[in-house]
């Protein structure tokens, strides 16, 4: 085939996932015979609880049906179930089950929003929120918080000055992925006022909302979904259980001609995988008390990648309160270039460290050029073995790249 027929414009101005695309030098690291300890992606490295499994074990139907494309019923009787549990009882009809968050999503842009209009978010963000859009036609508006005001958010009127006649939504994610911040009864009772006072969508991705530290809570905003059905909430069993591979999302809203619209999107994809629904159903019912040591475990990992990084005045960062991820700001100019030539260029003892650079976790041009992105999914002895390396890198990196840097290390 020739090599120069035309691609659509949409697909040339596609994001790559900056999650995602130095997985090559990773692999050629490992090719090479490097460990690599990937801090790139948010997969928990916990087991997957066995409830998931033993449903998909126990299916001996020699045939694979389709399933009903709301979600198979056992499913959706399990999601309510969890939801009553946590104090807010759902209709069936409230929900919507999709190939993972991703899909709930994506629907929820497609049936909010026309090509061309605005979606609001807070910066920095899930990078795919980048991607989900551009797939629309939509234009992702950044509201930017900062790490000195430890992610804050804006005030109602610095709000509104992102604000543009084609804006239809405001999304965002609570906990914060990347941020880990927990948003406030007033931040989001903020939020509900403003998309109130200006008729606009709220997504809110929940998939962290149990992952919380030293106690704190966060609030679903199917709380406020009564005072304002222009609530949607996602949710996900690839967080929480460990179970990213299986692809189980749900979408939850209480906005009749909404769902009308969703529901026919799900009709559009046919069903989601029965034997993943089935172990999904199985989870939403666990009450297992061995899922609860979960939060504690990723605090713990959290307080000895932030008591090592201490040591080193010139990284900075927020602690964060939920998650398992940890914003960085570096003393460098370029964080796409050094997390390629950390992963390329750098080695302890064979092992390599494999980070996300943050300039993709913003739309405000030149924002998070000096930043990077942890997930703190390895157990606390490699975690600190890769700090090392991330560190003897970042060193190394400003004595042949930066070395006319005012913020430059002092090299120990």
């Amino acid at each position: 085939m020739d090599d120069s027929l035309p691609l659509s414009l949409r697909s040339q101005g596609y994001p790559a996932s900056p999650i995602r695309k130095l997985i090559p030098y990773a692999k050629a690291a490992e090719a090479a015979g490097h460990k690599v300890f990937y801090l790139n992606i948010g997969e928990p490295n916990h087991d997957t609880p066995a409830a998931f499994f033993q449903p998909i074990h126990a299916y001996q139907t020699p045939h694979l049906p389709y399933e009903p494309s709301q979600g198979h019923p056992e499913l959706l009787i399990a999601i309510q179930g969890y939801f009553q549990r946590l104090g807010y009882p759902l209709e069936k009809h409230h929900l919507q089950v999709t190939q993972g968050a991703t899909d709930a999503l994506l629907f929820s842009l497609f049936t909010i929003a026309n090509s061309g209009d605005d979606i609001l978010t807070f910066e920095p963000f899930y990078p795919n929120y980048l991607a989900f859009t551009a797939q629309l036609g939509l234009t992702l508006v950044g509201i930017p918080t900062t790490m000195e005001n430890a992610y804050a958010l804006p005030s109602l009127e610095e709000m509104e000055t992102y604000l543009t006649p084609k804006t239809k939504a405001i999304l965002i994610s609570n906990p914060s992925n990347p941020t880990g911040r927990i948003y406030t009864e007033e931040e989001l009772k903020r939020i509900v006022n403003f998309a109130k006072k200006h008729q606009l969508w709220i997504i809110s991705d929940e998939l962290y909302h149990t992952l919380t530290f030293a106690g704190k809570k966060a609030t679903t905003l199917l709380a406020y979904q009564k005072v304002y059905p222009a609530i949607v909430v996602i949710d996900s069993v690839s967080k929480r259980y460990a179970a990213c591979g299986a692809r189980i999302g749900c979408l939850i809203n209480t906005h009749t001609p909404f769902m009308e619209c969703i529901f026919q999107l799900g009709q559009s994809r046919l069903g989601v995988s029965l034997l993943d629904q089935l172990g999904a159903a199985a989870l939403y019912r666990l009450e297992n008390p061995s899922l609860a040591h979960l939060p504690a475990l990723y605090e713990a990992r959290r307080d000895k990648v932030i008591n090592f990084l201490s040591a080193y005045p010139w990284i900075h960062y927020v602690k964060p309160e939920a998650t398992f991820y940890l914003m960085l700001s570096l003393p460098i100019h370029d964080s796409n270039h050094f997390c390629t030539w950390l992963i390329e260029h750098i080695h302890l003892d064979g092992e390599r460290v494999l980070i996300t650079p943050a300039e993709n976790l913003y739309v405000t041009p030149g924002k998070g050029k000096n930043e990077v992105r942890l997930a703190l999914v390895l157990e606390e002895e490699p975690l600190l073995r890769a700090m090392n390396i991330l560190v003897y890198g970042l060193q190394q990196y400003m004595t042949l790249f930066e070395p006319l840097n005012p913020s430059r290390p002092v090299h120990e």
